[in-house]
């Protein structure tokens, strides 16, 4: 019964973090997408900016909610 619940402890740790290492890659994603548009621009677009990061928390938000938890 104690390994069971201290597994099972454990299994929830492990999501939080494979949850919280997703999303540290999406935010570094997110900034390499905006620092090469900067780059080849010269300049950075407001428009796309937001878009791209309205896709991204789109895509986060569903991630977050369609991802399955053991």
């Amino acid at each position: 019964m104690f390994k069971s619940k201290k597994r099972k402890e454990l299994e929830n740790r492990v999501a939080v973090l494979e949850s919280t290492l997703d999303h540290m890659a999406g935010v570094l994603n997110t900034l390499t997408e905006v620092s090469a548009a900067a780059t080849t621009d010269n300049i950075v677009d407001g428009e796309k900016l937001k878009e791209t990061l309205e896709k991204y928390l789109d895509d986060t938000l569903e991630r977050k909610f369609t991802r399955r938890r053991f």
